[in-house]
């Protein structure tokens, strides 16, 4: 038995339910969406935090699920940048395709913090790709303008 609120399909959201043990004790769980990763192969990364509330205790654990889908025709395979080196990895702001690629030099250049390195652009919305830091370019991921990204798709590496 048990309630639960509407559930969002777009990260960050959350599903929270409300019930009852077969003992009637009350039991919470929420689950928090945080991340859909790109169609790789017919299938999504889904991570998600899990919380569930009892007798005054919380246990929390974070679960990532391999989740078929074969609604979209566009197959990323591309690297995907690591969201805990936001220094280092430089990641596609959102889905698009790679309009502008300003990289004077390529690999090895120096580049400073603030610096436009690309545009990513969808739905005639750009977003502009800078360098949060000062540093040298190690690795370019995108191979030219009219490249196809997804949200979080390696564009940059930086030293």
């Amino acid at each position: 038995r048990g309630s639960i609120s509407p559930l969002l399909l777009n990260p960050p959201a959350s599903l929270a339910a409300s019930l009852t043990t077969d003992d009637e004790e009350p039991l919470s769980v929420r689950v928090d969406l945080q991340r859909v990763g790109p169609l790789q192969r017919g299938r999504r990364a889904v991570a998600f935090q899990v919380a569930v509330f009892h007798n005054g205790n919380v246990v929390e654990e974070q679960q990532v699920a391999q989740v078929a889908d074969a609604g979209e025709a566009f197959h990323f395979e591309g690297p995907m940048a690591d969201p805990a080196q936001p220094l280092n990895q430089l990641g596609s702001p959102m889905p698009g395709v790679v309009e502008k690629l300003l990289v004077e030099g390529g690999e090895g250049s120096a580049v400073s913090a603030g610096q436009v390195l690309c545009v990513v652009a969808a739905m005639k919305m750009e977003v502009k790709v800078t360098a949060p830091r000062d540093g040298v370019l190690v690795s370019v991921s995108v191979p030219g303008v009219g490249y196809r990204v997804v949200e979080g798709a390696l564009l940059f590496t930086i030293r």
